[in-house]
């Protein structure tokens, strides 16, 4: 019994399995195992001294940032403290039917007349004085202003141009908007719709944001100089021809200018129909909503500048641009200016180029704009310099003044040449003397009329020196022939000297 029971209780190794017959069996490979166990162990204690190194340089930096912050939002506490408060401006919601319409105004403003003003309160308050003429717009700062607002008040109603100066506070945040608005819609329609039926397919393909930065198409349309890292005031793809230099008959007048400025008022869809644009126009159009019969200085001006910002490396539309540098405000004013002058002037290519935009977009609207270029006299001589001339030529008050000390003939000013200048009795400054080498363009000089002739007055009455002397008709011959120029009597003909 007493064996019987030690072998219940006794430790027995425990058994192969069933069909196993090597004792032991169960641990092989164990060993093996706790090795492996080990490394890994080793491995991951390894993996995570790492992290925890780079969770404290974390922090570090946290901290480092923490501290900028702060110091940061105590820059920007002083600022507030020392920075002089300006009252809030007004929502710039139209909230009332006269601000609705000069809304309206303000963006055809934008498109037909000057694309960006600066500061919207201080233009409106501008008044007018009585001294300011068309000759004298652009003396001085002053009268350019001057004379914006009056194309502006041209545009306004009586209502509302009486209001102008009270309301300006309340009324120049809805006009900046509405510019910043119909601006945005400009860029919008020149750069992304319908490219190719305004550019071309070669130089739509160009007009993606990856590649106008490098695209060397564009950079030769744009003018660009490498080597100064300039762009051409009077690039090649606003002249007709693009191959020759800058002209009076070859700036501003490409078909490009031309799509551009039908795309801005009668919409991108008008340039891909077969037919007139000008009795294709929807009603929703621009062109009908303004009712523009004819282009102005300023529409021909923007659509230019529109086109130089499409092909240029910018992506933000401003006075100037923010990567290539170009001064759209700047050069904007200077077609504008030069187009205002030529066209006061009547000086041949700029009318020829005004009657050209009209045929082409408003046939139908002739009478509103062809008398303009009948109803005064051309201009003849030419100059290959655009504009030196017409900021060197007398203006009419002093030309009325000869009249009256001079009344046997009215002689045309010479160009000063060869280091000579005109007196200073003799020179109306109409434009500044500009010394960038791409302002090497000028406009030709401007005489009585446009064929040569001059027309004679028969003086009466004292002259400014206070002589009674009335001029005789041999005095008139006389001096009609050292002109060479043909006179003409009372009854309109013309007689050679």
């Amino acid at each position: 019994m007493a064996r019987q029971g030690t072998s219940q209780y006794s430790i027995t190794p425990p058994r192969n399995t069933i069909g196993d017959t090597t004792e032991g069996a169960a641990f092989d490979g164990l060993e093996e195992d706790l090795i492996d166990a080990e490394k890994s162990r080793s491995a991951l204690r390894t993996t995570i001294r790492n992290i925890q190194r780079e969770l404290a340089e974390k922090d570090q930096v946290i901290e480092e940032q923490r501290d900028l912050i702060q110091k940061l939002e105590s820059d920007v506490q002083g600022l507030k403290k020392t920075a002089t408060k300006r009252r809030k401006r007004a929502t710039a919601v139209p909230v009332n039917e006269n601000e609705q319409s000069l809304e309206a105004v303000a963006k055809k403003f934008t498109v037909m007349n000057h694309f960006y003003v600066t500061d919207p309160e201080a233009f409106l308050k501008v008044q007018l004085s009585e001294m300011w003429t068309d000759k004298t717009r652009f003396d001085s700062e002053q009268n350019q202003l001057e004379g914006l607002i009056r194309e502006l008040d041209g545009m306004l109603s009586d209502g509302l141009r009486e209001q102008r100066i009270q309301s300006a506070d309340r009324w120049a945040a809805v006009f900046e908007l509405a510019q910043q608005d119909e601006r945005h819609s400009m860029t919008h329609r020149i750069r992304t719709s319908n490219t190719t039926a305004v550019f071309g397919s070669e130089i739509a393909t160009e007009l993606e944001a990856r590649h106008r930065p490098q695209s060397p198409l564009l950079q030769q349309l744009l003018g660009f100089n490498a080597e100064n890292g300039t762009y051409e005031r009077m690039p090649p793809i606003l002249r007709a021809n693009s191959d020759q230099p800058p002209s009076k008959a070859n700036m501003l007048n490409s078909q490009v200018v031309k799509k551009v400025i039908q795309a801005m008022l009668m919409g991108p869809a008008s340039l891909v129909k077969y037919q007139d644009p000008d009795i294709s126009l929807s009603a929703k159009c621009n062109g009908k909503i303004w009712n523009v019969t004819s282009v102005t200085p300023g529409i021909i001006a923007f659509a230019s500048i529109l086109i130089r910002y499409a092909l240029s490396p910018d992506n933000e539309f401003g006075p100037t641009g923010q990567t290539s540098g170009i001064p759209y405000l700047e050069d904007f004013e200077y077609y504008k200016k030069c187009l205002i002058v030529g066209q006061r002037k009547k000086v041949k290519e700029v009318m020829d180029l005004f009657e050209s935009f009209n045929g082409a977009l408003f046939p139908n609207h002739k009478a509103s704009w062809s008398d303009q270029r009948a109803s005064q006299r051309r201009l003849a001589e030419e100059d290959d310099d655009l504009f030196q001339e017409i900021a060197e030529a007398m203006s009419d008050e002093e030309e009325r003044e000869n009249r009256r000390t001079e009344p046997t003939v009215h002689a045309v000013i010479p160009v000063a040449r060869g280091g000579s200048s005109p007196s200073a009795a003799q020179v109306h400054s109409v434009m500044p003397t500009v010394t960038d080498s791409n302002d090497d363009v000028n406009m030709g000089p401007v005489s009585e009329n446009g064929e040569g002739e001059i027309d004679m007055e028969e003086a009466g009455g004292s002259n400014a020196a206070g002589s009674n002397e009335q001029p005789t008709k041999a005095k008139a011959k006389a001096a009609a022939g050292k002109s060479g120029v043909t006179k003409r009597t009372r009854g309109g003909r013309k007689k050679k000297p």
